[in-house]
């Protein structure tokens, strides 16, 4: 279930200082988790629901794409064949976002995800138009924030 407090508390994005704190807790961006962990026992299948939607939710904020690109790569690893969707959905339309600098690291958190996800879906990358243009996507916002990974990316499936 989704709090409609912390969706409420960003209506307006990052603009108030502890939003972005707020937001990055309520998605377990700012827990001390190990560099190795991938998964955590909590996370179901099913919990995947919870993702997508407050990722739609909150799909305006900096804060809250750093923190599913973060989950993505550790505790919520398990999500992230369905997740680049959810990142993709957030930056197709969102103006402000693409414009906005991204909070530390979540170039390197995309890079990873996407890397991983081009590497296990290449074919079906290739075959399938609808996840081409939603990686595309992905990987044309990391180039356009410098990423040089996300340019070889691009290359590799285009």
């Amino acid at each position: 279930m989704i709090d409609m407090t912390v969706v409420s508390l960003c209506k307006d994005g990052d603009r108030y200082w502890y939003t972005e704190k707020i937001v990055k807790g309520y998605l377990f961006a700012l827990n001390p988790w190990r560099d190795t962990a991938k998964e955590w026992h909590t996370f179901k299948p099913e919990n995947s629901t919870f993702f997508k939607e407050i990722s739609e939710k909150l799909k305006h904020c900096p804060s809250a794409l750093y923190a599913i690109s973060k989950l993505l790569d550790k505790i919520g690893s398990s999500y992230s064949n369905e997740g680049i969707f959810w990142v993709a959905k957030m930056l197709e339309k969102n103006r402000n976002l693409i414009e906005a600098k991204p909070d530390e690291n979540t170039i390197y958190y995309l890079e990873k995800l996407s890397r991983k996800f081009v590497n296990v879906n290449r074919e079906r990358i290739k075959s399938k138009v609808k996840i081409k243009n939603d990686v595309l996507i992905v990987l044309n916002y990391l180039i356009n924030k410098g990423s040089v990974i996300g340019y070889m990316l691009r290359e590799r499936i285009l």
